[in-house]
């Protein structure tokens, strides 16, 4: 049977229809999500696995958890990625590779930067162009490479050193700042529950219950019986 492809952008589209439906329905069904999801992900460009778990992981959160719930989460994953690529970072520094190459993938960039906020012991040009934000990383990259190479090669190897330092330990600094957000979620959730049920849950019914309970209107409330 032939299946239609979806390109990325009508793939992205499909998507913020179905997330749209989950942040403006206040009860969306699972088995709509979940049957419109699979529609969705069945008809994508890409066979790979992984990117259908990717697809089911990011509607799920979506479904189940709270805005501030899903920023941490989000939080979470980017720590995870960062870890995973400290080591090739910190083998490309080691080798000797330029700055600025790191620097130009936004991901090795950002720890790399990460990294370049940690580093102590390092020469003079490098803590006075050093970046104020991730977004700033490039362009120092670029300066430290070219300045190494015309004036600084004596500091090149302490300022080198002193980044690799701060790599190596940047995974256990990620690791500790995980496990507190784990924590501090994971607590967020035992207080979300209530009788076993999620918090929008029972909002929800306490919204049911106070609409039930609001007065009368004046000339709609009963007169009291008459004494006798």
């Amino acid at each position: 049977m032939y299946r239609a492809r979806m390109s990325p952008d009508e793939l992205s589209e499909s998507l913020r229809m179905l997330a749209r439906y989950i942040d403006e329905d206040p009860a969306p069904s699972r088995q709509f999500v979940a049957s419109s999801l699979n529609l969705v992900v069945s008809s994508t460009e890409s066979d790979d696995p992984q990117v259908r778990i990717a697809l089911f992981k990011e509607l799920w959160r979506k479904l189940v958890r709270s805005p501030g719930e899903r920023k941490v989460l989000d939080k979470m994953d980017r720590l995870k990625k960062a870890r995973k690529l400290i080591p090739s970072v910190l083998k490309a520094v080691r080798g000797g590779a330029d700055f600025e190459s790191l620097a130009s993938d936004p991901n090795k960039g950002g720890v790399l930067f990460m990294a370049i906020e940690r580093a102590s012991g390092t020469s003079s040009e490098f803590k006075e162009n050093a970046p104020d934000d991730a977004d700033g990383v490039e362009a120092f990259a670029t300066h430290m490479d070219e300045w190494w190479a015309d004036e600084g090669e004596d500091e090149e190897e302490s300022d080198r050193d002193a980044v690799e330092a701060a790599l190596e330990k940047l995974d256990g600094d990620l690791e500790e700042r995980a496990k507190d957000m784990e924590t501090s979620l994971k607590k967020k959730t035992e207080k979300k529950k209530k009788g076993g049920k999620l918090q929008k849950d029972v909002d929800a019914d306490e919204a049911k219950k106070a609409k039930k309970n609001v007065p009368l209107k004046k000339g709609d409330r009963e007169k009291p019986e008459s004494e006798e």
